[in-house]
């Protein structure tokens, strides 16, 4: 019996794949052009830019953290959708103060906040874009989102040319375009607890059958949520 391989063009050949495809590789442009974004603007927010700086890369630790011990618990696309949403409002509202000396600090709050849901995002869109397409197609569906990613954060540098135009410009451009990826995350269908699919059929069927809301939760304890992993370490 001869098996057709499966090629990078199978990620386009039904609609269902189509939208998923184009969808999770923009929620990877987004991710990065607003990671490197607010990387980049750090240094030229009000006051020391270097505190800016160092602060906007310790906020990515607990970034880390929340998408690791909440991915199992709340789902991976609620978790998307939150991160990107929080991440884009809050660069809206960063542009929008731009200028306004008496609110620095809070303008330095929300492009904290900002970083810290790109970089939960920047988390989640690895593991959910492997648990959304088949084993037969995995590594190049993560290397076309990882491609289109590369191309956000080239974005991300071109936009500040935009300040000559208008100086809020380039944060308030990434948070309408990352706001608009948390809502489109909303129609990802969710990964938790499914099977790993192996072939583009079982892709296709991925999230059926699954009732989790928006706001559904697993609450299990970390030891039981690692339980595998921590055999491995006792070994």
């Amino acid at each position: 019996v001869t098996v057709d391989k499966a090629t990078v063009l199978d990620l386009f050949n039904t609609k269902l794949m189509f939208f998923r495809t184009i969808n999770m590789g923009f929620q990877w442009f987004s991710v990065t052009m607003c990671y490197y974004g607010l990387t980049n603007a750090s240094t030229a927010l009000s006051g020391d830019a270097f505190g800016n700086f160092l602060l906007s890369c310790l906020i990515e630790i607990p970034g880390y953290f929340f998408c690791i011990f909440l991915m199992d618990i709340w789902g991976r696309r609620p978790i998307l959708s939150f991160c990107q949403i929080i991440s884009g409002v809050s660069c809206v509202i960063v542009g929008l103060l731009s200028g306004v000396e008496s609110v620095v600090g809070l303008q330095v709050f929300l492009s904290l906040i900002g970083k810290f849901g790109a970089s939960a995002s920047f988390a989640i869109v690895y593991v959910y874009t492997a648990e959304m397409f088949p084993t037969s197609i995995r590594n190049q569906a993560v290397g076309v989102c990882s491609l289109i990613a590369r191309i956000g954060g080239i974005v991300s540098l071109l936009l500040d040319l935009l300040k000559n135009f208008w100086g809020p410009a380039p944060v308030f451009i990434m948070g309408c375009v990352a706001t608009t990826a948390g809502f489109l995350a909303l129609l990802f269908p969710e990964t938790l607890g499914q099977k790993l699919p192996e072939t583009m059929q079982d892709a296709y069927r991925v999230g059926e059958g699954n009732k989790r809301g928006i706001c559904s939760c697993t609450c299990v304890s970390p030891t039981e949520l690692y339980k595998e992993e921590l055999k491995e370490v006792e070994k």
